[in-house]
């Protein structure tokens, strides 16, 4: 006959906190390649943000 062990109330809050930080963690991994991506993008054409330049 097996008996589950008494659920620990603290180390149940200490476990949602640690998923609940591994899930902000991953947003901001997310976030953060998302702008590199957007940088490489503005690297590979510099004048892409810049008017063409007209001569009068």
């Amino acid at each position: 006959m097996t008996v589950d062990p008494p659920q620990d109330e603290q180390l149940e809050l200490l476990l949602q906190e640690v998923s609940r930080t591994l899930g902000e963690n991953q947003r901001f991994l997310q976030a953060l390649k998302e702008d590199r991506i957007d940088e490489v993008d503005d690297l590979a054409d510099p004048e892409a943000d810049e008017e063409p330049f007209e001569e009068l």
